[in-house]
């Protein structure tokens, strides 16, 4: 083969092999391209979100710059309170300073904003320059509403101040009050919120939940307190004495007596509700000059119909029926006979009947119609004498021991002055029908609660010459007698034949004519005899626990409070 047919024949081979090489290049490329392309769209499908998870990713950011927003906020407000403590303990021992020199206060009789005293170049600015190189300004005073600055004013011409900051935290005040020189209370005021403060002066009254029978609701508390500081701070009227309890609300309130020359207060509150398992505390308010608080008609609900206190020495006449009923109902009365008011009672004054011809004429027997239920309550002191007779005197003889001298005594019970020892005294009576009647009398013996034929009674005997409470609850399927707050009787039975005398009447201190035939006796029901007080009626059946607590509240009414510490308020 000739050399250039060889050489051609290397070149073509050469250039295929360069072709084949090329050819596989391509071939590789395409696949690595192939394999790139694939990743980019799997990552298209996992990055993608919903309209809902978008909405709830931005709540969360939302919730987390509030929250973060608030926590600043309340910082914020607690360094603006203790930038006023400060300042007004600053303000204080400048004070004091000026007292030393001069011998009384920067005298402002009238509240003042030092704030703008400072930016009319006031007369306290002037004084105490030398004594503080600033007058501080409240963080947020405002010239408009001057509710955030530095209060001062002076008392006693002078000789005492006092000085207050309003904090943001529960609008709580951080005072000072110094008398005489003299700094008493410096610091934050009680949890409980002041319910007004044009009242300077305040004390919390606490009743334990174990002198509470059960829970009671819209309860006519009787309250008492003797109180120097009120005879000191209070208005001579006592128009400016105020309750409100821990949360601020006002209580509704009956004074039957108050006292400028002896600081006593009697009242009854209307208490929304009582507990037996829990502490109720109040407060009573007191030193406001432009106060003018009035008793309230509602501190006795709607189920009472006939109230009296019998406090007043006039209060009924012979002739003309007067209402002074303090229920809503305003029922009058009218005196029979020579019934001796404003004589010494249980609470205050009470009504003394003489036992012969003396009763509380209630006039129409109406007012007892309808009645879906009755409760009475009232304190009674029947009078009447104790005699001892000796009936025998001797000796005895005793096995191994030496004669003694035995003494027989016989001690005798009556009722009034010339009075029987078994003679009946109507308390109450009221007389429509034969049926529709009810009535309480009482001898030394035996209390007893009728209406119509049925009948119970109390063998324990009231104390003669001292104070008894009696009350009696009568409803459908139920009748019980009282005596001081325990029941006496509870069942219900058929009673002998009763003869009413016929007359339609309602009336207090004695039940009219009524003539009883037992175990062919003939007893008959006298006026009663003694001193009746703060006799209510109430036209439902309220519940034993009612009427235990009324007797432990009015048993006693100072014992039933606890009066802690007053607090005072510039």
């Amino acid at each position: 083969m000739p050399n250039g047919q060889e050489n051609q024949e290397q070149k073509n081979g050469e250039i295929e092999k360069e072709e084949g090489i090329e050819k596989e290049a391509q071939i590789l490329q395409q696949k690595d391209l192939s394999s790139k392309k694939e990743p980019v769209q799997k990552e298209s499908k996992i990055t993608s979100f919903s309209w809902v998870e978008i909405a709830i990713y931005g709540l969360v950011v939302l919730f987390v710059f509030l929250s973060v927003f608030l926590y600043s906020q309340g910082n914020i407000a607690k360094k603006r309170d203790a930038e006023r403590m400060q300042n007004v303990n600053l303000l204080k021992d400048a004070l004091e300073k000026y007292f030393n020199d001069e011998g009384t206060y920067p005298r402002i009789d009238e509240w003042r904003c030092l704030e703008e005293d400072v930016r009319e170049g006031g007369e306290f600015s002037q004084k105490v320059k030398d004594y503080v190189s600033q007058i501080p300004q409240d963080p947020l005073y405002n010239s408009q509403d001057q509710v955030f600055c530095y209060h001062y004013k002076t008392g006693d011409s002078g000789k005492e101040y006092r000085l207050y900051a309003v904090l943001e935290k529960e609008k709580e005040v951080y005072q000072v009050y110094s008398p005489n020189g003299k700094r008493i209370y410096t610091g934050i005021l009680g949890e409980t919120p002041w319910y007004d403060f044009s009242w300077k002066f305040r004390k919390k009254i606490k009743i334990g939940k174990e002198k509470i029978a059960d829970n009671l609701e819209n309860f006519p508390l009787l309250f008492y307190l003797k109180d120097e500081n009120i005879k000191l701070r209070a208005n001579p009227e006592g128009n400016d004495i105020l309750l409100a309890t821990s949360d601020g609300k006002k209580l509704e309130r009956e004074i039957i007596k108050y006292s400028s020359s002896t600081g006593e207060l009697w009242a009854f509150l209307k208490v929304p509700r009582l507990s037996s398992s829990t502490d109720f505390e109040f407060y009573i308010y007191y030193g406001s000059s432009g106060a003018s608080e009035t008793n309230s008609e509602e501190v006795f609900d709607e189920n009472f119909f006939f109230l009296h206190h019998l406090d007043e020495d006039s209060l009924f006449t012979t002739t003309t029926a007067t209402t002074t009923d303090s229920s809503r109902h305003k029922n009058p009365v009218l005196v029979v006979g020579g019934v001796k008011q404003g004589v010494e009672g249980k609470i205050l004054k009470g009504a003394e009947f003489d036992g012969i011809d003396d009763f509380f004429n209630l006039g129409s027997r109406k007012i007892f119609y309808g009645m879906e239920g009755l409760t009475f309550e009232l304190w009674v002191k029947p009078q009447g004498e104790e005699k001892t007779t000796i009936m025998e005197e001797g000796k005895e003889e005793e096995e191994e021991e030496e004669e003694e001298e035995v003494v027989k005594k016989e001690i005798k019970k009556t009722f009034g002055k010339e009075g029987k020892e078994y003679e009946y005294r109507g308390i109450f009576g009221w007389e429509e029908t034969q049926s529709g009647a009810w009535q309480l009398v009482t001898s030394l013996n035996e209390t007893s609660f009728s209406s119509g034929y049925y009948k119970i009674g109390s063998e324990t005997p009231l104390k003669l010459n001292d104070w008894n409470f009696i009350a009696g609850i009568l409803a459908k399927d139920k009748m019980i007698l009282f005596i001081n707050g325990e029941e006496t009787s509870k069942e219900v039975k058929f009673e002998s034949k009763v003869e009413k005398g016929g007359g339609k009447f309602a009336e207090i201190g004695r039940y009219y004519k009524e003539t009883s035939f037992s175990d062919e006796e003939i007893y008959k029901t006298y006026t009663f005899s003694g001193v009746l007080d703060e006799i209510k009626i109430s036209n439902i059946a309220r519940t034993p626990e009612w009427i235990k607590t009324s007797f432990e509240n009015q048993k006693d009414p100072e014992g039933f409070f606890k009066v802690e510490e007053g607090e005072e308020f510039y």
